[in-house]
């Protein structure tokens, strides 16, 4: 696909204008054409000029449309989550794109912006991801918008109200899907990180009786020369076991520091996948129905199941990240009952990951609490009326989660 020629960027978002938003806006992509907030066209060009990092704003509203066509040639960021370091098809496609997107800059870009752009974009990989993020960063940007969060226009019964789409409801019943198998798969992964703490737990109790057991065997050759002297051949036979067993211990020790750091970066690059998760349904699907609700006030007609998605997606995580709470804390408890330096070391990194684990839950619950109904936005003088609030995490107990919902008049 040829890229798009220079596009003049209107300043001022038409406030009366009816909107006709491509198939890639409506799926959360800035396809360089459209006219945009003043707010959120300051944040685009915030994002793109000033990180110093990718390509400029001209530059990828120039080639917006070969963008689109390579990063979301469904209209979505594909892949959904790009791992090039454990995936060697994201690395391969990072290189592959990467390689086109630079050679399409340099014959596209004057003499005096290949210099400057040749500092920025680096490898072709880099210049992939870089992209890549920044494509990310617009899809949370462009949500603030109502009217680009999946909304439609158009009179109905003479009213101006907007109503669901047919569309929007098969995309939310897809991100449905989607976010749930999400959900499975690092609940699946949890189960597995709770086996691998549970082996090392096991691990760990083993080599403390072989240690205790070590520690009553040097107890006792002392006592052994006190009465029979260093020199007696059965001392001497016990002092050689002895010797024996410790390098045995020192060997079992070094493996369980080795198992315990295993068991903790697995669990982080866990934690980075239920982040990014978190971050997907928080900062853009819940803040999308919170800008769908402000637009209910005009008459737009809300999803009636939106929020109940959003509750099961909520819970789901809360559920996760319980529980990758819970290991930790048992990593910590074990990790405690050494006193060496490198344990010492350890339990630093513990403690910083388990204050990462809560750190991201607390987010979870505080971001969650939303208001369910809204009051009137015009009120008659001593009229009572009443809002609904609901907690999307809902109460913890050991293992269950259960939805919070109040109602004040």
């Amino acid at each position: 696909m040829n890229p798009a020629g220079p596009v003049q960027i209107k300043s001022e978002y038409p406030p009366s204008s009816p909107y006709n938003y491509s198939n890639a806006m409506n799926s959360c992509l800035w396809n360089g054409h459209q006219a945009l907030p003043n707010e959120q066209m300051e944040q685009l060009r915030a994002l793109y000029n000033t990180s110093g990092t990718t390509i400029p704003l001209d530059v990828r509203t120039k080639l917006s449309d070969w963008i689109i066509s390579k990063f979301a040639p469904s209209g979505v960021l594909a892949p959904p989550h790009f791992d090039a370091a454990n995936n060697q098809a994201h690395a391969q496609l990072a290189e592959a794109v990467g390689s086109e997107l630079a050679a399409l800059i340099q014959s596209q870009a004057s003499s005096e912006e290949l210099k400057v752009l040749q500092h920025q974009i680096g490898s072709p990989s880099q210049l992939y991801v870089s992209v890549r993020r920044c494509l990310e960063q617009e899809v949370k940007i462009l949500s603030q918008v109502p009217e680009l969060a999946g909304y439609s226009s158009g009179a109905m019964g003479g009213a101006g109200a907007m109503d669901v789409t047919a569309s929007e409801e098969a995309e939310d019943a897809k991100k449905d899907i989607e976010i749930k198998q999400q959900l499975d798969f690092l609940r699946s992964k949890v189960s597995e990180s709770n086996g691998e703490v549970e082996s090392y737990r096991q691990h760990f109790e083993k080599f403390t009786i072989d240690f205790r057991t070590f520690k009553e065997r040097c107890e006792q050759h002392k006592k052994l020369v006190q009465d029979m002297g260093e020199q007696t051949p059965d001392v001497l036979k016990y002092g050689k076991e002895n010797e024996q067993l410790r390098g045995a211990i020192q060997q079992q020790f070094q493996q369980l520091n080795v198992h315990q750091t295993a068991v903790l970066s697995n669990m982080i690059q866990l934690f980075e996948q239920v982040k990014q998760l978190q971050t997907r349904v928080l900062d853009l699907e819940l803040i999308g129905w919170k800008h769908r609700q402000k637009s209910a006030g005009n008459g737009y007609k809300m999803p009636e199941n939106k929020l109940d998605r959003l509750q099961v997606w909520c819970s789901g995580l809360a559920e996760i990240i319980w529980q990758m709470r819970q290991q930790v804390n048992t990593l910590k408890s074990l990790n405690s009952r050494f006193s060496d330096g490198n344990s010492q070391q350890q339990a630093q990194q513990i403690e910083m990951f388990l204050g990462n684990i809560t750190e991201l839950l607390s987010n979870l619950v505080t971001g969650t609490f939303v208001i369910e109904k809204q009051p009137p936005q015009v009120m008659k003088t001593n009229t009572r009326f009443s809002a609904t609030v609901r907690l999307l995490v809902g109460s913890c107990s050991t293992s269950t989660w259960e939805p919070q919902k109040s109602t004040s008049r």
